[in-house]
C-alpha cells in the first residue's frame, strides 16, 4: 500500500480529463470538499440522499406552490374538481334545506349531486295525539272542534323551509311547513240514539273547506257507542292549520270518550306544493 502526497493533481494538458481508478474500482475521498469541488449532476442514487432539501424546480416542471401538486408525469398542476373554494359561502348554513337543494355524495367512486328529498325521505313535521284529557261534550246538530287532546307529541324536524308547529287550545295544528299532509282521525261517540247521523271531519283554511272523512247513520236499535275513523290527504301553506271536528244530530249533547279518540298529522316527504 502506497501513499502519494502532492498539492495538485491534474491532466497532462489543460482542460483535459483526469481519470482516477478504473471501472469496477471503489474510490474513497476522505476529508471535506473545498472550494471548486464540482457538484455531481448525475449518477447519484436516491437512497444516497439522506439530508438536506431538494429544490422543487429539480422535481418537476411548472410552478410549485401551496396550491399545486406534483403529478406522476413530473409536472406541477392545480387540483381540479370539488374543493372548499367550490362552495358558495364556505360557512355552515343555518337554513333548513328544501327538497330541491343538493348534497355532494360519493356514489360508485365518483362525486355526484343528489337532491335533498332523495336522502331525507322523512314525513315531518308530524303530530300525534292519543286520547283526550277527559270526555268532551259535543252539542247537537253543529260541527264542533275537538279541543281536549292529550298525550301530544310534535316532531318539528322537517325537510323544507323553516318550521313552527303548535297545537292550540282550540285544536288547531299549525303545520309550519308548506306541503301535503296525511291526517288521521278517530272518534268514539258515547250514547248516540238510533237513527242518528254521526260524522268526523277535518277543517282546512287552505281552501276554507270542512272535509267529511267518515260518517254514517246509527240505524235501528238502542242508544249505543259508535266509533268512526278515517284518513285524508290535504295541502297546506306554512301558516295554515288543520282542525279535527265531529258532528251528530242526537237531539241533545253527546260525549266523545277520552280513551277512544286519536289525531295524527304527517307531512308527506318529497312532495312540495306547486
Amino acid at each position: 500500500m502506497s501513499e502519494i502526497k502532492v498539492d495538485t493533481i491534474g491532466p497532462r494538458v489543460d482542460n483535459g480529463t483526469l481519470t482516477i481508478g478504473a471501472s469496477g474500482d471503489t474510490v474513497n475521498i476522505a476529508g471535506t470538499a473545498g472550494t471548486g469541488f464540482p457538484t455531481p449532476t448525475s449518477g447519484i442514487a436516491a437512497s444516497a440522499i439522506d439530508s438536506g432539501t431538494i429544490a422543487t424546480a429539480r422535481l418537476g416542471s411548472g410552478t410549485a406552490s401551496s396550491s399545486t401538486f406534483l403529478r406522476g408525469d413530473q409536472t406541477y398542476a392545480a387540483p381540479a374538481g370539488f374543493d372548499i373554494g367550490s362552495i358558495t359561502g364556505a360557512t355552515a348554513s343555518t337554513a333548513v334545506p328544501i327538497t330541491t337543494d343538493e348534497h355532494i355524495m360519493n356514489i360508485g367512486g365518483a362525486l355526484r349531486r343528489v337532491d335533498h328529498n332523495i336522502v331525507t325521505a322523512v314525513n315531518t313535521p308530524w303530530l300525534q295525539s292519543r286520547g283526550l284529557t277527559g270526555n268532551q261534550s259535543i252539542a247537537t246538530d253543529t260541527n264542533t272542534a275537538i279541543t281536549n287532546w292529550n298525550n301530544i307529541t310534535i316532531n318539528s324536524k322537517q325537510d323544507s323551509g323553516t318550521s313552527s308547529q303548535s297545537l292550540s287550545s282550540n285544536g288547531q295544528f299549525t303545520v309550519g311547513v308548506a306541503g301535503y299532509y296525511q291526517i288521521n282521525l278517530g272518534v268514539r261517540f258515547a250514547s248516540v240514539g238510533a237513527g242518528k247521523n254521526i260524522r268526523i271531519m277535518i277543517y282546512s283554511p287552505h281552501d276554507d273547506v270542512t272535509y267529511i272523512i267518515n260518517g254514517y247513520n246509527t240505524g235501528d236499535g238502542s242508544v249505543s257507542t259508535h266509533y268512526l275513523a278515517g284518513s285524508i290527504v290535504l295541502p297546506a301553506g306554512s301558516s295554515r292549520y288543520f282542525q279535527a271536528q265531529c258532528y251528530h244530530n242526537n237531539g241533545s249533547a253527546v260525549n266523545i270518550e277520552s280513551m277512544g279518540c286519536s289525531f295524527s298529522v304527517y307531512r308527506i316527504a318529497g312532495y312540495d306544493l306547486p
